[in-house]
C-alpha cells in the first residue's frame, strides 16, 4: 500500500508517560570503540523503537521524537554511529573508520540490537532507520545471522538509487580518494549530494532548506555543532558499497518475507527524489516477496519528517502503524 498523506491528524497524548531527559549508556564494541547509545523511557512501555539516524547528524536530535513517542507509551533508543555525535573529536567527526567501516557500523547497530532484547525482553523493538540510517538498518538485516529479528522495520528519508546513478558517485568518490586521500572531504562529493539538494529548494534561505520546511528545525541544525559537516571520502566509499550491496539481485530477499515495513517521506525530499525513490524501494521489496509494505508520502513535506511543522501527523501516522504491527505477547522478536 501506498499513500499520499494531505490531511494532518491530531496526536493524541499522556503527559504521565514522558521522560524529559535521555539515558547514556555507552557500550563496548569487539574493537574497543565504546558506542553511546541514549535511551528515553516511557513510564508504562508498551514497545521500543531504536533508532539509527542519519549522516551528519546525531541521536539527540530525535529527543522530541522520542518524548512524542513515549507519550504514547513508547520507549526509544538511539545510538551515534561512529564518527558521529559528541563523543567523536572534531577531526573525526564524519569518518567511519580505516578499514571496514561500513561492516561496522552494521556491526554496533546490531550489538545495540542485542542489549535492547537483553534488557526489554519482555517487549517487541521496532527498528526505525533514518536517511543514512535507514541503508545501515536494511544492510544489517540483510546480514544478520540472528535467531531474533525485530518486530519491523521503520525507513525514513530513504530512497532506492538507479545503479548507474550509484556507480557515478562511487566512480567520483574513487577518483577523490586517489588524488586527495581517503581522509580528506571532497567539495566536489559535497556539491553532488548535499549541494544538489538544497539547490531544489525554491527560494532557500539557507543550504539545508531540504531537510524541513520548519526554521527552527533547520536552525537548530546549522547552530549544532555535531551536525552539517562533511565526511571523509572513506566514508563515502563505505555507504557506496553499502549502497551497492543493497541493490544487488536477492539482497532483499534475506530479509524476513513477512516482516511489517514501513516507509515514510516527505513529497518534496530530494534525497526520495520526491517520492519517486521512495516509491521503488516500496517496490522492490514488494518483488522480493514481502507481503506486508506500507509506504505513505506527506505532502508538504521534506527529508525529515519527524522534524516537519506537522510532525505530529507522521508520528500520528507511525503509532497507528504500530499499534496494527503488535506481535503476539508469547515471543515478540521471534523471526516470522
Amino acid at each position: 500500500m501506498t499513500q499520499l498523506i494531505t490531511a494532518p491528524h491530531p496526536l493524541e497524548t499522556d503527559t504521565n508517560r514522558v521522560t524529559t531527559e535521555a539515558a547514556r549508556t555507552p557500550l563496548q564494541a569487539p574493537d574497543g570503540h565504546r558506542i553511546p547509545v541514549y535511551t528515553w523511557e516511557a513510564s508504562e512501555p508498551r514497545a521500543v523503537i531504536h533508532i539509527a539516524h542519519g549522516m551528519a547528524e546525531h541521536a539527540q536530535r530525535y529527543r522530541h521524537l522520542a518524548r512524542d513517542l513515549n507519550r504514547q507509551g513508547y520507549t526509544v533508543v538511539a545510538h551515534d554511529h561512529r564518527g558521529h555525535g559528541p563523543a567523536t573529536p572534531d577531526d573525526e567527526l564524519g569518518h567511519y573508520a580505516d578499514d571496514n567501516g561500513w561492516q561496522q557500523v552494521m556491526d554496533d547497530l546490531g550489538q545495540v540490537q542485542q542489549w535492547i532484547r537483553q534488557r526489554y525482553a519482555n517487549l517487541p523493538c521496532y527498528l526505525l532507520g533514518h536517511s543514512m540510517g535507514s541503508f545501515i538498518a536494511q544492510g544489517y538485516l540483510t546480514r544478520s545471522t540472528e535467531t531474533s529479528w525485530p518486530a519491523g522495520l521503520i525507513l525514513s528519508g530513504s530512497n532506492r538509487d538507479s545503479r548507474i546513478k550509484l556507480q557515478a558517485l562511487r566512480w567520483i568518490v574513487a577518483l577523490a580518494t586517489r588524488f586527495r586521500g581517503p581522509h580528506e572531504r571532497s567539495p566536489l562529493v559535497r556539491d553532488l549530494t548535499f549541494g544538489a539538494f538544497g539547490k531544489q529548494v525554491p527560494n532557500a534561505r539557507t543550504e539545508f532548506d531540504w531537510l524541513t520546511t520548519d526554521d527552527r528545525a533547520v536552525k537548530d541544525y546549522l547552530n549544532d555543532p555535531y551536525c552539517g559537516f562533511d565526511c571523509t571520502n572513506r566514508l563515502w566509499s563505505d555507504l557506496g558499497g553499502g549502497l551497492a550491496a543493497l541493490l544487488r539481485r536477492g539482497c532483499l530477499e534475506r530479509i524476513p518475507a513477512q516482516l511489517p515495513i514501513l516507509i515514510v517521506s516527505g513529497a518534496e525530499d530530494p534525497v526520495g527524489e520526491r517520492g519517486k525513490g521512495t516509491r521503488r524501494l516500496a517496490k522492490a521489496y514488494r518483488n522480493s516477496g514481502h507481503t506486508d509494505v506500507t509506504c505513505l508520502v506527506f505532502e508538504g513535506m521534506r527529508h525529515e519528517p519527524f522534524n516537519e511543522q506537522n510532525r505530529s501527523q507522521v508520528v500520528d501516522a507511525l503509532t497507528t502503524w504500530l499499534a496494527r504491527h503488535r506481535p503476539t505477547p508469547h515471543n515478540p522478536t521471534k523471526s516470522p
